[in-house]
């Protein structure tokens, strides 16, 4: 019995950058990159979710009886 708990020993923490055999990195370069362009993505969704309720905006509709069927300049401005 002793033998079996003295076997088995805590696993050691390593750095996030450290590659690790079957994670698909060349080297820890290319994991550092990776991770940093995670953030970056991330970072980018949360700012969008921090808008509220109050910050959604509808957009001002234009009355189409106004705008339809008027000229820019001249004397034929209206029909």
């Amino acid at each position: 019995m002793r033998v079996l708990s003295r076997s088995r020993s805590r696993s050691k923490s390593r750095p996030p950058e450290e590659v690790v055999p079957g994670e698909g990195f060349k080297d820890s370069a290319q994991k550092k990159k990776a991770i940093k362009k995670a953030k970056d993505s991330v970072r980018n969704r949360n700012k969008e979710a921090r808008r509220g309720e109050a910050d959604r905006v509808i957009p001002t509709l234009k009355p189409k009886h106004l705008f339809s069927g008027k000229r820019s300049i001249g004397k034929t401005s209206r029909r």
